[in-house]
């Protein structure tokens, strides 16, 4: 019985994805996402940068930007982007 490649892909762990990806990144890439990876396991979960919201924090954080926005406080995505791409050393489009 043959194995496919469908069939290899299926059954890499999330792991071994995980470190294929890491293998491919610069050391500053490698740092940024280190000191992600290090708030995220070191904080409670209502700590978190990144965790589900409930309906009502979600349309709060929407009305927040919206009025943000209303009254001209944001950056361009680009710019922001080429800025953080600058400071950490990072390649761009």
């Amino acid at each position: 019985m043959a194995v496919t490649a469908d069939n290899y892909v299926k059954k890499v762990s999330e792991y071994d994805k995980t470190i294929a990806v890491l293998e491919n990144m610069t050391d500053e890439e490698l740092k940024a996402l280190r000191a992600v990876a290090m708030v995220i396991t070191n904080k409670k979960l209502v700590d978190r940068p990144i965790r589900s919201l409930s309906e009502e924090e979600f349309f709060l954080k929407v009305d927040e930007g919206l009025a943000d926005a209303d009254a001209g406080r944001f950056v361009i995505s680009e710019s922001f982007e080429s800025e953080l791409a600058s400071e950490f050393g990072l390649k761009t489009k």
